[in-house]
């Protein structure tokens, strides 16, 4: 959940990673206590990583065994290590796991499929592999970037249609449903990049009166899809006007959280979380092990009656794993895919 190719941080597409993953390990903890939350997570969350991920896509710059390499290192090895270190740490945190289970685990390790992983988000990572491969391919076919988002409309309207379960080796449904926000990223990237606070408030009035009345609009928008609770009560209608609907929609919450966090990307927490979701991707099941075990052995409870307390016990975990991810970063910054640790 990182940037795949190393270009110069963007602060803002930080900022959208740190609220990305924050509804990501909500929607983890337990869907049905967070309520509503998880609903609007369910919307834009997962989708808006392959959006930022498309927009560094850069598929021209490398031939297709570059690209495979390149891909493979930044999403595959990190996916590999961590699914060591998770056994690892459930074998001793269990006190041991029977062979059988074991055999299991890992398994569905090598099949990587959505809802049978150990650790929930790390589907993602071969899942986002097989996707920016396969837009590779087809952007090596096709030229015309608007002419391939609509091709990956057409694909992912096709596998919403036929290709629900069951769930495919790397996910390979979820990629196909999922390649179209990827392509639009990849569209999308010219006009979202030089996006900033400065470049805002250098704007004309005009523009700044607009771009003010256009965030005002999709915050209405967003918060009347979190009313309504969109999701859940759609979610089993397949046909196209439901997939247009959904993904107009997505692209609506999307373009709102784009907003958002060029406005907020001064704010280091947030952007600091972003740069590190490869990590809580690969940790969130350790860090929420470690502060549960916290809370026992201090005897502090916690029950989960209600939305705000799943949000406050996952910036908690959070907090647990960020420790972590500090540590790896210093010491072993390869496991996340990089050259070398952060200065």
């Amino acid at each position: 959940m990182g940037n795949v190719q190393n270009k110069n941080r963007i602060a803002w597409v930080d900022a959208a990673k740190g609220i990305a993953i924050i509804f990501v390990l909500i929607i983890h903890y337990d869907r049905s206590d967070a309520g509503r939350v998880a609903a609007l997570g369910l919307m834009f969350s997962v989708q808006m990583f392959f959006f930022l991920s498309g927009m560094f896509a850069n598929t021209a710059k490398y031939t297709i065994k570059e690209y495979i390499k390149r891909q493979a290192k930044a999403l595959m090895l990190p996916y590999a290590v961590f699914s060591v270190i998770n056994i690892v740490f459930h074998y001793i945190f269990n006190r041991g796991l029977p062979s059988e289970v074991i055999r299991e685990i890992v398994i569905n390790i090598i099949l990587a499929r959505r809802n049978h992983m150990l650790v929930a988000a790390m589907w993602f990572l071969p899942c986002l592999f097989l996707v920016s491969i396969l837009y590779k391919l087809l952007a090596m076919a096709i030229r015309d970037k608007r002419l391939l988002l609509a091709v990956c409309f057409g694909i992912s309207a096709f596998a919403r249609f036929l290709l629900q379960e069951p769930m495919l080796v790397f996910s390979a449904n979820q990629a196909l449903r999922f390649i179209v926000y990827y392509s639009a990223g990849d569209v999308l990237y010219p006009y979202l990049k030089d996006m900033s606070m400065e470049s805002f408030k250098a704007a004309a009035p005009k523009k700044k009166m607009f771009t003010t009345t256009a965030m005002v609009l999709l915050a209405v928008l967003v918060c009347r899809l979190y009313i309504k609770d969109y999701i859940i009560r759609i979610s089993y209608e397949y046909n196209f006007a439901f997939i247009t609907s959904l993904f107009v929609n997505t692209v609506v919450i999307i373009v709102f959280v784009i907003m958002l966090s060029v406005l907020i990307s001064g704010f280091v927490p947030l952007v600091k979380i972003g740069q590190n979701t490869l990590g809580f991707c690969c940790l969130e099941n350790i860090g929420r092990a470690v502060v549960n075990t916290a809370m026992a052995l201090t005897g502090i409870g916690f029950w989960a009656d209600d939305p705000l307390e799943v949000v406050l016990f996952n910036f908690i975990a959070m907090a647990a794993s960020y420790v972590i991810i500090v540590a790896i970063n210093r010491f072993c910054p390869v496991l996340f895919g990089k050259s070398k640790a952060k200065k």
